[in-house]
């Protein structure tokens, strides 16, 4: 905890007030070191969580799953398609896209997945309920609107006491920038302009999604329960597709949302009912 509160100062210049949080970023931090994350560590999980996506209706929803593999040595090039994406199950951003089996070398696909699964995912940016989950490696279909998008949209909704509040966007990723442009919607598709702080506002103006009325169905019923968890969304080829379920988005620190609006979503959260633990 008092590795959280260094980070956050070091991010906000300003200590985190754990005995009453008010915005977003604070009750995320105290619902992960005050609270009992156990079921957090299940659904970050993205092995696991497809379960309890199948448990809640929604199994049309899941990627396919290609293969799973508990070291990168069992990668078989020969039993995947020509495209396919590979990414470990309990962490964020190893994720890689492999659009032409025949342009890929298996040992630089193995290399810069040992890279990943060194870095003990949750330990460096103090999110420890990572740390319960056993790695595994996935391969998954790779879906796309077309031969040349490399960058679906991916729409986040956060939700808050188990509802809907409003759909976070990034689009137009680049890879090897790491820019994307960034907004947010409210649940009828219009855009919130002082949601974002002024150097990630844009003029550009996403899509309403076509299945945006059964991405919020999905969402709430995958929220069902929590104070509050983003359940993220991708749309490619005419169909709705789940992504995956963060509780703890830019490890407690988003620096991209106002104070404003922060302290808006905060607002929605009861956590005076949540058991604490520690």
């Amino acid at each position: 905890m008092k590795y959280a509160d260094m980070l956050y100062y070091n991010c906000f210049n300003k200590r985190m007030d754990w005995k009453n949080p008010k915005d977003l970023n604070e009750i995320i931090n105290y619902l992960a070191f005050k609270t009992d994350t156990t079921i957090w560590s299940k659904l970050a999980d993205k092995y696991l969580v497809r379960n309890y996506v199948k448990e809640r209706g929604l199994e049309s929803l899941l990627v396919p799953l290609l293969a799973t593999y508990k070291s990168v040595e069992e990668i078989n090039l020969d039993n995947l398609p020509k495209s396919f994406v590979l990414k470990w199950n309990n962490d964020s951003g190893s994720t890689i896209i492999v659009q032409n089996k025949n342009n890929v070398k298996i040992e630089d696909l193995q290399n810069m997945l040992r890279i990943s699964l060194s870095r003990r995912f949750g330990l460096e940016y103090a999110e420890p309920h990572y740390l319960r989950i056993s790695p595994l490696l996935l391969a998954e279909k790779y879906i796309t609107n077309s031969k040349e998008d490399t960058s679906i949209t991916d729409y986040k909704v956060w939700c808050l006491n188990g509802m809907p509040f409003c759909i976070f966007t990034v689009s137009n990723r680049k890879s090897l920038t790491y820019h994307a442009d960034y907004n947010v919607y409210d649940l009828h598709w219009n855009k919130i302009e002082n949601a974002l702080n002024i150097s990630y506002r844009n003029t550009l103006d996403v899509q309403r999604p076509i299945h945006l009325n059964e991405m919020l169905s999905a969402a709430a019923k995958l929220a069902d329960g929590f104070p509050q968890v983003r359940v993220d969304f991708y749309e490619a080829s005419g169909k709705l597709y789940f992504g995956e379920m963060t509780f703890t988005s830019y490890c407690g620190r988003m620096n991209y949302f106002t104070p404003e609006y922060l302290l808006e979503m905060g607002k929605q959260v009861n956590i005076h009912d949540v058991k604490v633990v520690s």
